[in-house]
């Protein structure tokens, strides 16, 4: 009976170590599984990490060049004012010409219809007869000249 007892002891003995181990390599599996989920969570994790650092990187680059965008649409607008108010000037260069020009060519018209305004002019002229210099006022209209006044006897007006 003691060699079935050794016998019993030496497989229930075989059978613990069997179990040990069992458990050994569970502990170890799910050590190793755990590890394994960890390491995948963590390269998740990194990866991740990367898209978000990339996608802030395009917005970086999508804000500086918004921002170069709105630059030079800023500088534009600041040559587009420029140039609007040099056509400006220009215009109101060419407005003022345009009048200076309108107003010329209605004097000539005026003048080459004879309608010109009366031109009162003072003249000096020397009368032998009274002996002294006399202030006569003419006006010259439509080519012939009008005498207003200042002659002999104080008279005015008259023909010419």
């Amino acid at each position: 009976m003691g060699d079935t007892m050794d016998a019993l002891a030496r497989q229930h003995h075989e059978q613990l170590q069997l179990m040990r181990a069992q458990l050994t390599s569970i502990n170890e599996g799910q050590s190793m599984r755990a590890a394994d989920a960890q390491a995948a969570l963590t390269r998740e994790l990194e990866a991740q990490v990367r898209e978000l650092r990339a996608e802030v990187e395009a917005s970086k680059a999508a804000a500086k060049a918004e921002a170069a965008k709105a630059w030079r649409a800023a500088a534009h607008a600041k040559e587009s004012d420029a140039r609007v108010a040099e056509q400006e000037a220009e215009l109101v260069e060419l407005r003022l010409e345009s009048k200076a020009a309108a107003e010329l060519a209605e004097r000539r018209l005026r003048i080459a219809q004879g309608q010109s305004v009366v031109a009162t002019t003072r003249g000096v002229l020397h009368r032998k007869m009274l002996g002294a210099w006399s202030r006569w006022k003419f006006v010259v209209y439509a080519g012939k000249q009008y005498w207003l006044g200042g002659g002999p006897g104080g008279g005015g007006g008259g023909g010419g």
